[in-house]
């Protein structure tokens, strides 16, 4: 073999794993790039990486499997209190969909992504966006990752002060080649 074609080997061989480990941390460069745009308060590349409609839907489905799990708790309780919740849990399901469709928006989406909770508190959403201010010593959260096949990767805010509690889940899948959106919220469990 010459050396023009050791090098040309050399070279294209490279190239592919140049390609392939791309092709294998770019959902972590998306994480990373969506968090340095939620600290910029940069909407615009934000957004360019949440696909809402999945998101919402996302949430909107456990919030139905976790009140349809509640109603069947509840059914074990006696008769007159069963009817009261069932009526109760009716409700809340008709609510759920428009509450969701109002709640999942950018500013929601980045502070769960900048704080690793989510939360849901009228009027406080815009000012959780961001960098921590002085008077908020909360250290940022730790993420874990659950890569789940090659296009879904499941990643979770850990409290670096409890490691084991696990927060926030958000649910990135491959949309192109390299290319990764957020799809879906994982909401915890006693929410």
């Amino acid at each position: 073999m010459t050396t023009v074609a050791k090098t040309s080997l050399a070279a294209i061989l490279l190239a592919a794993a140049g390609v392939t480990g791309y092709w294998h941390y770019s959902p972590y460069i998306t994480l990373n790039a969506m968090r340095a745009a939620a600290e910029a308060k940069d909407f615009q590349a934000f957004n360019e990486r949440v696909d809402y409609p999945k998101v919402r839907e996302s949430v909107k489905s456990q919030l139905a499997t976790k009140l349809a799990g509640q109603m069947k708790s509840d059914a074990d309780e006696g008769q007159s209190s069963k009817s009261f919740k069932a009526l109760g849990a009716a409700f809340a399901m008709a609510l759920a969909n428009p509450l969701v469709d109002a709640v999942v928006r950018p500013e929601f989406v980045m502070a769960t992504l900048t704080k690793g909770e989510i939360e849901v508190v009228p009027g406080e959403v815009k000012e959780a966006v961001g960098v921590a201010g002085p008077n908020t010593a909360k250290p940022k959260p730790k993420w874990a990752f659950d890569r789940q096949g090659p296009n879904k990767l499941l990643v979770y805010a850990k409290d670096p002060e409890n490691p084991k509690d696990m927060k926030a889940g958000l649910l990135f899948e491959r949309s192109g080649f390299a290319d990764w959106k957020l799809t879906g919220l994982s909401l915890p469990e006693n929410l």
